[in-house]
């Protein structure tokens, strides 16, 4: 069973932002018009066991937003070549602002092992 994205942002805004799931149906109708689809058409859990691009997840252990338990759905939910990093000391979509330097080495050490994948030195999806 699939969940849109359109059922996970009401149910975390609902919860964490009290009013704010009023502007779900605007988001959606500006999606729908401008790009042409709707949150009710994007699947993540599905996209993730469908795609083949590798994916590397960052995420901040303070995230009041987004705990931590839907970063390892999500990441479990992946088939494709995948990394995950929990930064003990970052919120919501910051973790770049708190982990500049691991930030930026952990993606140049990811590159480098998709490049080995590319290359047939390693056959595992999990690195």
């Amino acid at each position: 069973c699939y969940v849109s994205l359109k059922a996970i942002m009401g149910e975390l805004i609902h919860k964490y932002i009290i009013g704010a799931y009023l502007y779900v149906p605007y988001i959606d109708r500006f999606l729908q018009n401008r790009h042409g689809f709707g949150l009710d058409n994007v699947e993540p859990f599905k996209v993730l066991q469908d795609t083949s691009v590798p994916i590397l997840f960052f995420h901040g252990a303070k995230d009041i937003f987004v705990k931590v338990h839907n970063v390892d759905k999500l990441y479990n939910y992946t088939r494709s070549v995948k990394e995950k990093w929990i930064f003990a000391d970052s919120g919501h979509g910051n973790c770049i602002v708190h982990q500049r330097a691991n930030y930026t080495k952990i993606i140049q050490d990811f590159d480098s092992k998709i490049n080995q994948l590319n290359s047939g030195n390693n056959d595992k999806n999990t690195l």
